[in-house]
């Protein structure tokens, strides 16, 4: 991947659905065959994308992506709320 422009990475510190976008855009790139869906803007639940990977017996598993532009470490209560709704929604797997 070509590295991002300073130019380019100071608009996502206005807009973070661009961001959303963005890892969207990767995610389709990195998995293909997969389709991944984005959640609405707000009320989404604690995460941004999800997939749902089908499995054994008719069942399937959810894997939630949820988006964080920090240029330093991200803290535990950033992502709190992510690992409950996670954890009420028997999520299987969480990709920050």
């Amino acid at each position: 991947m070509t590295q991002l422009t300073q130019p380019y990475w100071n608009a996502f510190q206005t807009d973070g659905r661009l961001f959303e976008q963005l890892v969207g855009n990767l995610l389709r790139l990195e998995y293909p065959g997969h389709t991944f869906r984005q959640t609405k803007t707000s009320h989404d639940g604690s995460r941004d994308w999800e997939l749902e990977i089908p499995l054994l017996n008719s069942t399937s598993a959810d894997i939630w992506f949820e988006c964080k532009f920090h240029r330093k470490r991200l803290a535990a209560d950033k992502v709190a709320m992510t690992l409950v709704m996670a954890y009420a929604e028997d999520a299987k797997q969480i990709v920050f």
